[in-house]
């Protein structure tokens, strides 16, 4: 199951982070998280068109490489610290 405010048809880049978490990106900056069956939203979602998804080897953090035209922001890397 998934949260019904989770834009599923949004997410279009997926890593999986060494806890065992798919982290999931999206076009509308929005963040997701897949673990143990379950979906749920990460709340700190960004303001960009997220691209890319790379974890931090041996941590529950990574980067989310990240685009917005309207913003003047061709590229931008946002480190994500995800809770446990």
């Amino acid at each position: 199951d998934r949260p019904h405010d989770l834009p599923i048809f949004d997410l279009r880049v997926g890593s999986f982070f060494p806890d065992g978490r798919l982290i999931f990106g999206g076009g509308v900056g929005v963040l997701a998280q897949y673990r143990e069956g379950r979906w749920c939203n990460i709340p700190r979602g960004l303001s960009r068109e997220v691209l890319a998804l790379s974890p931090i080897p041996s941590s529950a953090s990574g980067f989310a490489i990240t685009y917005s035209e309207r913003a003047g922001d061709w590229a931008g890397v946002t480190r994500l610290r995800l809770e446990p």
